[in-house]
C-alpha cells in the first residue's frame, strides 16, 4: 500500500482536472492518456518488485519445507501402517511432479493479480468520470479496492497452502495403500456447516463428499464442487488414514 500511494495520489491529481466541466474535450482525451500512461508506469512497478523469478524461488521454497515436513509425516505413517521400513527416496522422488506442478499453479494465481489491480483502478476512475463523482468518492473506492486486494492475496496464500497439504496427504495415504481417510475439522465456530456433518466419517479418496451450505429459507443448498479436506476455499481440516 506504501508503494502505491504516490501512483493513486497523481491519479487523483489528474481525475480531478479530467473531471473539471469546463475542461476542453480535447484536453480530456491528452488526460485519459495521462491515466493511461500512470497506470502502465505503475505496473511496470510491481512486476519489477514481484519478479517472476523470485516469485517462484520463493515458492519452490515453501514446498521444499512441506515437503520436509511431509516426509517425517510419511516415516510416522509407515510405522502405523505398515509396520517396516520403506526407502525414503521412493516416496521423495515420486512427490516432486506434484510439487512442482503446485509451485507452477501458485505462482501464476499471484502474477495475475497486479493486471487485475490495475485494471480495477482503471474502471473506478471511469466509473467517478462517467457518473460525475467527487474526488474524494474515486480515492475512498480505490483505497478500500487495495485493502481488499492485499487481503485477497494473503488469502490466496493461506489457500494454496492448504491445497497443498491435501494434495501431500492424499500421495502419503495413497502410496501405502490406504484408499479412505476419517475427516477431522478444527472444532471451532469457524468450521462450515457441510464440513461440520462430515466430522468423524469416513471417506474414499477417489469419492470426495459434495460441498453444500445451509440457507434459512431454502434448507441446504449444493455447490457442485467435491473436496477432500483442505481442498474447499480456506478449509482447516485435515484428513486421518483409515485401513479397510
Amino acid at each position: 500500500q506504501k508503494k502505491s500511494k504516490p501512483y493513486i495520489e497523481r491519479l487523483m491529481a489528474i481525475y480531478k482536472v479530467w473531471a473539471d466541466e469546463n475542461v476542453r474535450t480535447d484536453a480530456r482525451i491528452s488526460i485519459q492518456d495521462s491515466i493511461d500512461m500512470i497506470l502502465e508506469e505503475y505496473g511496470d512497478d510491481i512486476e519489477r518488485d514481484l519478479d517472476m523469478k523470485s516469485l517462484i524461488r520463493r515458492t519452490d521454497l515453501a514446498a521444499k519445507v512441506a515437503r520436509k515436513a511431509s516426509v517425517d509425516d510419511w516415516k510416522k505413517l509407515v510405522g502405523s501402517v505398515v509396520k517396516e521400513n520403506i526407502n525414503e527416496p521412493f516416496y521423495v522422488e515420486t512427490m516432486e511432479d506434484m510439487l512442482n506442478k503446485w509451485v507452477g499453479e501458485s505462482a501464476s494465481y499471484i502474477s495475475d493479480m497486479p493486471g487485475e489491480y490495475l485494471k480495477n483502478i482503471h474502471n473506478i476512475i471511469i466509473w467517478g468520470y462517467n457518473t460525475h463523482q467527487p474526488l474524494v468518492n474515486v480515492y475512498r473506492k480505490i483505497e478500500l479496492m487495495t485493502g481488499a486486494t492485499n487481503s485477497h492475496a494473503r488469502m490466496i496464500a493461506r489457500d494454496q497452502m492448504g491445497t497443498l497439504n491435501c494434495r501431500m496427504t492424499q500421495y502419503e495415504h495413497e502410496s501405502l495403500g490406504v484408499t479412505h481417510y476419517r475427516w477431522v475439522t478444527r472444532h471451532d465456530s469457524r468450521v462450515r456447516d457441510c464440513h461440520r456433518e462430515f466430522n468423524g466419517k469416513v471417506f474414499s479418496w477417489n469419492n470426495p463428499p459434495a460441498e453444500w451450505y445451509s440457507t434459512v429459507s431454502k434448507g441446504i443448498k449444493y455447490t457442485g464442487r467435491y473436496c477432500h479436506p483442505g481442498e474447499a476455499y480456506m478449509c482447516r481440516c485435515s484428513a486421518k488414514p483409515v485401513l479397510i
